[in-house]
């Protein structure tokens, strides 16, 4: 990982543990910024367990919260101390080594590190490690290029890794665009939304809305609608809901509901 954008993700940390709650807005203004670059922050950081996202922004975690609350200095969390120790780590590595590592999130942020060094052959069991060290040479290399002003076509089926480093995606199949679109226009065009009502039936949605997709789990529904969260959520509010929440959906499943029922194959690639 680069030291620009260690130190970012490692202040971005500290601002929302401070504040309660940021947004991705606030984020990519603060940092001078992407809104897509501060999407892919949060997401690396969620899944190494230090933010909660949610629609707009993201919370810290609670494990993160009770970690700092309890220690002295409150600017250090357990990511940044990993990532301490995964620096010094690296520093201690003697040139053109051959090294060992197991499985773990310190060792992975340390394989990420790595990357910047061509001179360590690397011997590992875990899928992670490889997975990191992999994934960060190819970001490292598409950054670099971007960072020229010059445009990068990147073809996978992985829609999770097209997701972290993608500012504009598509779909092909058999020849043909089936959906083009910069990334935040397909996240801010399609909502997921969860209710609960206080009758015992769903009542009627508002016509105008357009669902894509309904599921219910017990009392509370969830709901998959075409068009503008603040909207939607507006129209929702007249059914007098207990809850009403909007979760961001993920690439797979915008691609998903966006395709509809154009191709089983092209589905199940991204399911």
């Amino acid at each position: 990982m680069n030291a620009k954008l260690e130190k970012r993700r490692n202040e971005m940390i500290k601002l929302i543990n401070a504040n309660g709650h940021l947004t991705t807005s606030y984020l990519a203004n603060y940092f001078k910024v992407t809104s897509e670059t501060i999407r892919s922050d949060l997401k690396y950081l969620e899944r190494i367990g230090y933010v909660e996202i949610v629609h707009g922004g993201a919370t810290i975690t609670s494990h993160v919260i009770d970690d700092v609350s309890d220690a002295k200095n409150k600017k250090h969390t357990r990511y940044a101390e990993k990532n301490l120790i995964a620096d010094l780590a690296l520093s201690l590595i003697p040139k053109n080594s051959f090294i060992y590592l197991d499985g773990g999130t310190t060792i992975s942020l340390l394989a990420e590190k790595i990357v910047e060094r061509n001179d360590l052959t690397i011997v590992t069991p875990s899928l992670l490690v490889v997975s990191a060290v992999l994934r960060q040479h190819e970001k490292n290399m598409l950054g670099d290029v971007a960072d020229r002003g010059t445009t990068v076509l990147v073809s996978s089926h992985n829609l999770r890794e097209l997701e972290d480093v993608c500012d504009h995606v598509g779909i092909l199949n058999k020849g043909k665009v089936l959906l083009e679109r910069s990334l935040s226009d397909l996240q801010d065009n399609t909502v997921k939304i969860q209710a609960a009502y206080a009758a015992a039936e769903e009542p009627a949605l508002p016509p105008e809305l357009e669902v894509l997709h309904r599921s219910a789990v017990g009392r509370v529904y969830t709901y998959i609608i075409r068009g503008k969260r603040e909207d939607i959520l507006h129209r929702m509010q007249a059914l007098s809901p207990l809850l009403l929440e909007a979760i961001p959906l993920t690439l797979e499943e915008i691609f998903i509901y966006e395709l509809g029922g154009a191709d089983y194959a092209v589905r199940e690639i991204i399911l």
